[in-house]
């Protein structure tokens, strides 16, 4: 995988000098990761105590990714990218979400936006004639290979408890 979240662990030993840490994945896939060397080096020394502690209330979310996986190895190599926040926490959460499949959640570059028809904008009469959902969190279910985007669900949650799904 090119993209991995987890949490640190201190390992025994030390390599260049360095402590030996492991980032322990959120996906039960994959085996505990061995954090290079140079990851270690650039830690700030909260990350590394708190990798070390026993006993912790609340672990940081780390994105990493694998660089190295010897042959012989039961565990790949990861470079650490960056602190998402805290474990539990929802935008930290939401973070390691995105970062484990990708999405990308910084806006649409000047390039991108420069693709779009200039001028275009919902009419008043679509308005008038439609559901408006723009307030709505609706999400494509298409396939990765979808040619065209026409199949969506939402979901809110109901005053009185439950859910409503919407089938668009």
């Amino acid at each position: 995988r090119e993209r991995l979240v987890g949490v640190l662990q201190a390992g025994t030993g030390t390599s260049g000098g360095e402590r030996v840490l492991h980032l322990l994945p959120l996906d039960p896939r994959m085996p505990s990761c061995q954090v290079s060397p140079t990851s270690v080096k650039g830690l700030p020394a909260e990350l590394v105590a708190e990798a070390a502690a026993k006993e912790v209330q609340t672990r940081t979310l780390m994105s990493a990714r694998v660089v190295d996986w010897p042959v012989n190895s039961p565990s790949p190599v990861v470079e650490l990218r960056a602190s998402l926040g805290q474990a539990g926490e929802i935008e930290s959460e939401t973070a390691a979400i995105l970062e484990m499949e990708g999405v990308r959640a910084e806006p649409f570059s000047p390039e991108v936006l420069a693709c779009l028809p200039r001028g275009w904008s919902i009419s008043e009469e679509d308005v008038k004639e439609r559901r408006d959902f723009r307030s709505a969190r609706v999400f494509s279910i298409d396939p990765p290979t979808a040619k065209d985007l026409d199949d969506a669900l939402s979901i809110e949650p109901l005053a009185g408890g439950g859910f409503r799904v919407g089938v668009h």
